[in-house]
């Protein structure tokens, strides 16, 4: 999106009041301002508002573009009348001076909208279908919303329809940061530990695991935040949170919103070239790591866990580096990167010495930057 005539967000806006979806002032806001920008090279100088509302009407009929879910003219002209935020010439400039600069704030709070509602699904690849892939993608990039529900029920609905045969659940990257080629990609777990990559879906659908897409994460503040995760969690989405906020004369708290998300990522695990590919007995043995590590540091999670190669002089490959990357409310340990070297491949070291290794990195690390855990 991030259109600048607001033509996606209108799209977007379109799409939400024809499928009846929530947010539908916000999408009556876009509209509106979206309408304001198109007539702008067509307007008369000596138009009133019947000339104005013709106006609109006109350059709706000569759109380039068409939407997938697209309003009646009809439907457009009584969005503008209803929201009377210019019925003269005067009126209208000042009207559109507000939107140019209000632009940036009125593309974030329809994608907000749209990103917190739906979720991404593909069948047959991540981004594009491909012929004997039997794979189903399902991108979030809502925050504080458990999907788990609303993604078994699709899945067992359509499961024989597509002959599903796996399941991978991610964050949607493209969501989060506006392009498809970023890094990391992060999948999300269910509480067991257990990635939903490329899982058979017999083993989802049958329950074999406990399925949580978004974790009860403690509190990370009282009042403020801790409501604004609760009414996320409850279905409601970011503007209706901020609209209950500000009603409380509390400061809606847009600054919160990456934190939120990054709490929730947390929750995931990055897709690590060496896990995608590790022996699964190699992998259960760091996972297990992974969770007699947090069970005994409750604030501190672990993201991601990588292992690289080492290297003697002469090229030789004599043992590895196992890397862990940490995430946490504690500001100073979020992205600290912990690593244990070896002179063994990471397959040879059990998973004890590993976990005692890690141990004790932290504990010197904790101490030597004089960081206070709760």
């Amino acid at each position: 999106m991030a259109d600048e005539d607001l033509s996606s967000e209108a799209e977007v806006a379109s799409f939400l009041i024809a499928t009846k979806s929530k947010d539908i002032g916000v999408a009556e806001t876009i509209l509106d301002a979206w309408m304001a920008m198109l007539i702008e090279d067509t307007v008369s100088y000596d138009d009133d508002a019947a000339g104005i509302r013709d106006c609109i009407k006109q350059m709706l009929g000569l759109l380039p573009y068409s939407f997938p879910f697209p309003l009646s003219d009809e439907e457009y002209i009584k969005i503008h009348d209803k929201l009377c935020n210019y019925t003269n010439i005067d009126e209208y400039y000042e009207y559109l001076d507000r939107v140019r600069a209000d632009l940036p704030r009125l593309q974030d709070m329809i994608r907000k909208s749209l990103n917190q509602q739906f979720c991404r699904v593909r069948y047959g690849g991540q981004y594009d279908t491909h012929n004997g892939n039997n794979t189903i993608w399902f991108r979030i990039s809502s925050v504080g919303y458990n999907w788990a529900n609303t993604i078994y029920v699709f899945a067992s609905e359509n499961r024989r329809k597509w002959n599903i045969e796996k399941i991978t659940i991610c964050r949607d990257y493209e969501s989060d940061h506006g392009d498809v080629n970023g890094k990391p990609e992060y999948f999300y777990k269910a509480k067991d530990g257990s990635v939903y990559y490329d899982m058979p879906i017999d083993e989802f659908l049958n329950e074999e695991h406990e399925h949580s897409l978004v974790f009860s994460t403690t509190e990370l503040n009282r009042g403020v935040l801790a409501t604004m995760r609760q009414k996320l969690a409850e279905g409601h989405t970011y503007q209706e949170v901020v609209d209950v906020l500000s009603r409380s004369e509390i400061e809606p708290p847009f600054n919160t919103w990456k934190h939120i998300m990054r709490s929730d990522w947390a929750q995931c695990i990055e897709a690590s070239e060496f896990l995608d590919n590790a022996h699964p007995r190699t992998h259960a043995k760091l996972m297990g790591v992974k969770r007699r590590f947090e069970s005994q540091h409750p604030e501190v999670k672990i993201a991601d866990i990588d292992v690289e190669p080492r290297a003697n002089t002469r090229g030789k490959m004599v043992g590895c580096e196992v890397l862990f990357l940490l995430e946490s409310d504690i500001k100073e340990l979020w992205g600290v990167n912990l690593s244990v070297v070896y002179n063994r491949g990471v397959s040879d070291i059990p998973g004890e010495s590993i976990y005692r290794d890690l141990c004790r990195e932290f504990d010197s690390y904790v101490q030597y930057k004089k960081i206070q855990l709760n």
